[in-house]
């Protein structure tokens, strides 16, 4: 099997993804999934729907925060 991923709380997904990418830079969903602990599926589907809402945006690679969004990493807890 592969590696140890983590198990978050409905919503720490989202969270953790959306905190990841906060530094503005585009990520890809492997680059997050290594930096979060999160499994790369998760994380492609939770940057997919983030894509569909607005709250991220595709990236010549990867995805970003979208620059037009609010904030939304100002509503998610900090990842200790």
């Amino acid at each position: 099997m592969g590696g140890t991923t983590t198990r978050r709380a409905r919503g720490g997904t989202k969270a953790a993804v959306l905190e990841a990418l906060a530094g503005g830079e585009a990520m890809t969903a492997g680059e997050v999934a290594s930096l979060t602990g999160l499994g790369r599926a998760s994380v492609s589907t939770t940057l997919s729907k983030l894509a569909k809402t607005g709250e991220v945006r595709k990236a010549a690679r990867g995805y970003q925060m979208n620059g037009n969004a609010p904030d939304a990493a100002a509503d998610t807890p900090r990842i200790v």
